[in-house]
């Protein structure tokens, strides 16, 4: 009966320590499987999209806006929600709605899905992978005024001007220099700003990107552009 008594036991003791391995097993198992899910606070600053040279970038404050620019052709601002790490992204001045998937890797960040292209009618597939920088988190320049003065074989003395007159939009003049400052030709552009630079895309063109580093001196505008 002694004998029984301890072989008994040693069954139930194996038993319960192989019920606990499997349950430690199961425990591990489910935490592999459950997502990290990225927060607001892991997206905001300024992040550069790898290889453009810290051209291409996107931001995020912690108040809930956004501003991008992927390419020569795409471009945006507005309002962003994170929701698990799906990113919704409502352009403020093509009153689109864009929604990319955002992963966290060993590099930065990773967006992917697809988004609406300057006219509306197809989307572009995007594919970034980002890093963050130290830039700091771009603000609207709404009220600042650019002139840049220059010569002209027909007018003569010209100003270019630049007028930032809201969140998203630029008024562009290009004027005689004279007393009345008569305007020759005019448009208005879409923008973001980020580290210097002012990235446009003309209200009534065809989308294309053009990236200004803006500053007060007798030139061309054209002697502005970073990149077309």
């Amino acid at each position: 009966m002694l004998t029984m008594a301890i072989f008994s036991l040693c069954i139930t003791s194996c038993s319960k320590d192989d019920s606990d391995e499997t349950n430690n097993n199961n425990d591990t198992e489910q935490q592999q499987k459950e997502p990290t899910y990225l927060q607001v606070s892991d997206l905001q600053g300024v992040w550069s999209v790898s290889g453009s040279f810290g051209i291409y970038f996107i931001s995020f404050t912690e108040t809930g806006h956004y501003s991008l620019c992927f390419n020569s052709k795409l471009m945006g601002a507005g309002t962003y929600s994170l929701d698990n790490n799906t990113l919704t992204l409502n352009n403020g001045y093509l009153y689109t709605k864009d929604v990319l998937k955002i992963e966290k890797n060993d590099n930065g960040l990773t967006l992917s899905g697809d988004m609406l292209d300057f006219k509306k009618s197809s989307k572009q597939p995007v594919n970034v992978n980002l890093f963050k920088t130290t830039k700091e988190i771009p603000i609207p320049k709404t009220g600042e005024t650019f002139k840049i003065w220059g010569l002209h074989v027909t007018y003569g003395s010209v100003v270019t001007k630049i007028q930032y007159q809201s969140e998203y939009l630029i008024k562009y003049q290009y004027c005689k220099d004279n007393s009345l400052q008569q305007v020759i030709e005019e448009a208005m552009w879409y923008y973001v700003y980020c580290d210097g630079m002012t990235y446009t895309q003309n209200s009534s063109g065809n989308g294309n990107v053009v990236i200004y580093k803006l500053q007060d001196h007798y030139s061309t505008l054209k002697s502005q552009i970073v990149q077309q």
